[in-house]
């Protein structure tokens, strides 16, 4: 069995798909089976796992059962192949890269009705039985032994243990049914759903919910309708009946803790506690940080141990205000608080420019194309389960514009013009000489123009050695460019098709209508992606355009779940070769 961490996304599934035995599985997590099972059946109880108690925000206590360090290397193991196994639903916004809260609340935002449920008892009500038979069954099909000691691995105590690695990812495959099962009966009532966790949210602009969703009772309570309700307990999940909240557009409405009549948003006592806490900091740090110990205690029920500083506290606060908040472009609210808090601590955060109107809290990429940062942004989150090392805070400039290479050149002037706290990035693609020359320092693959302000173009990926005019869409491998959708379209190559028939060469049914391109491969040896004109017997286009491919990348659409993005880690090479020389500098 190779290095897992040297297979490709496709490459980790087949292996997984096949798991049988035991064996199997101690090959694929590259552990002994001797050790494995000693682990598993021979290490006691009492020392797989830590056990302890943290204090819910809404009251009572969570118990969480951290594993030891031998188990916990086994379950991350596990957790990275599982990332690659599981086909998160649209509906899905928990445990996933790239989807958060937000996320989650952004789907509800702006509806005339919001309809919340909460799952009792979520993690523990996950057991044993549970996690083995989803192993076996569809879509997984694995074999018994296989699906008896991963479940193993994934359980303590006959339960999900809040604290192991592979808990969560666990816990969105239990729900895979559900979810489908809930995606497809709202939409047939005109609704919407989508689930973070145990919470599930429906919202509707209807002016009331279906009865298949919730009615009121004779003593004005509501109750969970019986299409719903069945899903639910069908797929081995109990309601929490003290959680079950209706609300209307005229009263606020709020999704996992953030308010979505307009858009997702805090509660406006965040910004006012955020602002008190400022203020008397302004007065006397210690006597701010007293204030605080003794509000958390209070709150928290927690000894004073494992209290947070001041400064930490407050950077936290930020940090959930910035993921909230500057989802969308410049926000004075935002952008206020943090020059006061530059004031006390010009250090904590650092203030920094704006550009474009957004606040530039981390380095910002900008790019030619509005699709190129979406490969670039699904590329990060996969190369870094891979290698820590591109786990890099960075931002992207995604403001759904094609720029070209032009008038990028001229927000390249502009930017060295002005000073910047965190560096600015200028990608261009490789397809016009000039700009490979001019936008690139002698035996680099970037320049620095000052002030903080860098270009790059485009580094040559290995399989491209030939064809180095490359776009960001010749980073894929050629079988991953042509994979196609549902609706029977894909991208295609300019070499596909034949110079002088312009007829596709596998399938001369298929023909391409624009000679230049074709040629430009025959005679400049310049690979092309093509996204259009390309038509089937009937003269229906078959073409997949680049946007489309980019959205099937990202949201991982069917057929799309195993897209190789290895050769992309020469671009972020180059990135953190770039904010090395910033740091330096």
């Amino acid at each position: 069995m190779p290095d897992i961490l040297s297979l490709n996304p496709k490459e980790i599934r087949e292996h997984f798909l096949k798991l049988q035995t035991a064996a199997d599985v101690a090959g694929l997590l590259e552990i002994k089976l001797s050790k494995l099972t000693y682990l598993i059946y021979k290490v006691p109880s009492g020392t797989k796992y830590t056990t302890f108690q943290i204090p819910k925000k809404t009251g009572g206590m969570r118990t969480i059962s951290s594993p030891n360090e031998a188990l916990k290397f086994i379950q991350r193991r596990l957790n990275y192949v599982l990332l690659h196994v599981y086909k998160p639903k649209p509906s899905v916004h928990s445990y996933l890269i790239g989807k958060s809260i937000v996320s989650h609340a952004h789907k509800h935002k702006n509806k005339i009705n919001l309809l919340t449920i909460d799952l009792q008892d979520f993690f523990p009500s996950i057991n044993f039985a549970r996690v083995r038979g989803m192993f076996i069954g569809k879509p997984y099909y694995l074999g018994v032994k296989a699906a008896t000691i991963l479940a193993q691995i994934c359980c303590f105590n006959n339960e999900l243990p809040q604290g192991a690695p592979t808990s969560p990812i666990i816990s969105n495959m239990i729900c895979a049914q559900m979810d489908s099962q809930l995606t497809a009966l709202a939409k047939e009532h005109d609704c919407y759903y989508s689930r973070y966790a145990d919470d599930l949210t429906f919202s509707t602009n209807l002016r009331k919910f279906p009865s298949a969703f919730m009615l009121i009772n004779q003593y004005g309570q509501i109750e969970v309708g019986t299409e719903l309700k069945d899903i639910i307990t069908s797929n081995w999940f109990v309601i929490n009946l003290n959680k079950i909240h209706l609300q209307h557009c005229s009263r606020r409405q709020q999704v996992t803790g953030l308010i979505v009549n307009k858009f997702p948003n805090v509660r406006r006592k965040y910004i006012r506690n955020l602002r008190a806490t400022l203020h008397s900091w302004s007065l006397g740090y210690e006597e701010a940080e007293k204030q605080l110990h003794e509000k958390y205690v209070v709150k928290h029920r927690n000894p004073l141990n494992g209290m947070p500083s001041l400064k930490n506290y407050v950077k936290g606060k930020f940090s959930y205000l910035k993921m909230v908040r500057l989802t969308r472009d410049k926000d004075s609210v935002y952008l206020g608080l943090l020059k006061r808090l530059n004031k006390l601590d010009p250090g904590l955060i650092k203030l920094d420019s704006v550009i474009g109107g957004k606040a530039l809290s981390k380095p910002l990429i900008f790019t030619e194309g509005k699709t190129d940062i979406k490969h670039l942004k699904a590329a990060q989150q996969k190369l870094k389960l891979k290698d820590n090392k591109y786990d890099i805070e960075i931002d992207f400039k995604d403001d759904g514009q094609d720029r070209g290479n032009g008038e990028l050149e001229k927000l390249v002037m502009a930017a060295q013009q002005m000073p910047h706290s965190s560096p600015v990035i200028f990608v261009f693609d490789r397809d016009d000489p000039k700009y490979v020359k001019n936008m690139v320092s002698e035996g680099k693959d970037y320049k620095n123009w000052g002030n903080n302000a860098f270009s790059m173009v485009l580094p040559i990926p290995p399989n491209r050695k030939a064809n180095p005019d490359v776009c960001i869409e010749l980073y894929y491998i050629d079988s991953d460019i042509q994979i196609v959708d549902t609706a029977g379209r894909r991208l295609y190559l300019n070499s596909e098709f034949d110079k002088d028939t312009l007829k596709l060469k596998v399938d001369g049914r298929i023909n391409f209508t624009i000679p230049k391109i074709i040629k430009d491969y025959v005679y400049n040896h310049k690979l092309k992606i093509i996204d259009d004109a390309v038509f089937d017997e009937t003269g229906k286009n078959i073409a997949l355009s680049k946007e489309d491919y980019a959205n099937c990348v990202v949201t991982e659409a069917e057929n799309f779940q195993n897209v190789d993005f290895s050769n992309f880690s020469i671009i972020f090479d180059v990135i953190i070769q770039i904010l090395n020389e910033a740091l330096a500098g």
